[in-house]
C-alpha cells in the first residue's frame, strides 16, 4: 500500500509499505481522507519525529476488517479514529482522556497514522460518523474538537463576547462553533489580511488585521472587554498580548500550540483575577458533538481549499509551511 513516511533528512517520502493486519482487539480501516494539521507541520518542521513515522491523525475511513475480539463496528461502517486513554485513571473516569498519561496517540511515531491507504486502530478508538456527513468533513472532527475543547475549557456560555486570535483552521472552526452556540459577539484578530477577511465569511462579527490585539479589544468590546479570549494562533506574542488585553475576571484559553517562551507579569494575572488554561487536544465526546454540528449544516466543507493525493502530500506540506494561501488541505486516498 502507499504511505507517506518521514525519512529524516530526506523529509516526507511516499513509499510502498506492507498492508497492516488487525491484531486482536483492533480494526483495519481503509482510509478515505486525512487532513494536514498544524501539529503535523510543527513536528515535521522541527524534526520531532522518529525515522519511519507515518503521520496523520485527522482521519476518516471505512471499516475493512476486524481483528479477533474487536467489537463496536462492522465492515463497511464509516468512521473516524481518535486517540484514547487507558480507561482507568482519574482523567479517563472523568472523560478527559486527552490528558491521560497513557494516552494512545495516532500518527506521532508510536503507531502509524492516516497518511496511508490503510491503518489499524484499537476498537475503542473508533467513532461512527453521523448519517449524511461526508468523510472529507468528518476527518476535521479533531480540528473542530480542539476549538470546542477550548470553549469548554474557558467555560464559554451562550450570550458571551469572545475575542479569537488567529484565523487559521482552528480559529475558523472556533468562529463556526461560537456562532452555533450563541455567542453574542465574535471578533477575530489576525495580522494576515486575507485570513482576517476569511473570518468574516465564516460568521465573525468583525475581523481585524491592522493594529494590535489590545486596540482590537478596546475598539470592539469597549470598557468591559471580551468575556473570554481563545488564542488560536500558537504565537507566543499573542499569548502575551492576550494576558495584557483580558479584562478583570477574563478567561484565556490557549488553544494554539505556542512553543516559544512568553513573558508576562504575574502581578497582572493576580490583580485582574485572570484564568489562563491550556487546551490540549480534545475528547472523543467533543469530536462526536462536532460531527453532529457539522452534519446539521455547519459550513465545515468551506474550510477545505485543496484536496491532494498521497503522492502530493510532500508538496502540500511545503506549501503550507511557506504560504497562508490555503486554509485546509485534505488528503483523498482515492486520488
Amino acid at each position: 500500500m502507499k504511505s507517506l513516511v518521514y525519512r529524516g533528512k530526506l523529509g516526507l517520502v511516499c513509499e510502498e509499505t506492507p498492508k497492516p493486519a488487525p491484531a486482536p482487539g483492533q480494526v483495519l480501516l481503509r482510509i478515505s481522507n486525512c487532513g494536514i494539521c498544524g501539529s503535523d507541520l510543527f513536528l515535521f518542521k522541527n524534526g520531532i519525529l522518529r525515522d519511519g513515522t507515518v503521520m496523520g491523525h485527522e482521519l476518516s475511513g471505512v471499516v475493512e476488517e476486524l481483528g479477533e475480539g474487536a467489537s463496536g463496528c462492522k465492515p463497511g461502517d464509516k468512521v473516524i479514529a481518535r486517540p484514547q486513554g487507558c480507561g482507568e485513571c482519574k482523567w479517563c473516569l472523568e472523560r478527559k482522556e486527552n490528558i491521560c498519561t497513557k494516552r494512545r496517540s495516532i500518527g506521532l511515531g508510536g503507531r502509524p497514522g492516516g497518511f496511508a491507504e490503510f491503518m489499524v486502530a484499537d476498537s475503542d478508538m473508533i467513532i461512527h460518523t453521523p448519517e449524511g456527513l461526508p468523510l472529507e468533513q468528518a476527518c476535521m472532527a479533531d480540528q473542530f474538537g480542539s476549538a470546542l475543547h477550548g470553549m469548554n475549557a474557558v467555560g464559554f456560555r451562550k450570550g458571551e463576547k469572545v475575542l479569537v486570535t488567529g484565523a487559521g483552521p482552528i480559529g475558523l472552526s472556533a468562529i463556526i462553533l461560537l456562532k452555533h452556540k450563541g455567542a453574542s459577539k465574535v471578533v477575530v484578530f489576525d495580522p494576515d489580511e486575507s485570513r482576517a477577511s476569511t473570518a468574516l465569511e465564516f460568521g465573525a462579527d468583525a475581523a481585524v488585521s491592522a493594529g494590535s490585539i489590545q486596540s482590537v479589544a478596546r475598539d470592539h468590546f469597549g470598557g468591559d472587554g471580551p468575556d473570554c479570549i481563545l488564542e488560536c494562533s500558537g504565537n507566543s506574542k499573542a499569548v502575551e498580548a492576550s494576558i495584557q488585553t483580558a479584562p478583570f475576571g477574563g478567561r484565556i484559553g490557549l488553544v494554539g500550540m505556542a512553543s516559544a517562551p512568553a513573558t508576562f507579569i504575574p502581578m497582572l494575572v493576580f490583580q485582574k483575577h485572570l484564568t489562563i488554561i491550556g487546551c490540549f487536544g480534545n475528547t472523543q465526546d467533543e469530536c462526536r458533538e462536532c460531527m453532529d454540528i457539522m452534519a446539521a449544516g455547519a459550513p465545515a466543507g468551506k474550510l477545505i481549499t485543496k484536496m491532494v493525493s498521497i503522492e502530493q502530500l510532500p508538496a502540500a506540506f511545503d506549501e503550507l509551511l511557506k504560504s497562508k494561501e490555503q486554509t485546509k488541505i485534505v488528503m483523498d486516498a482515492s486520488l
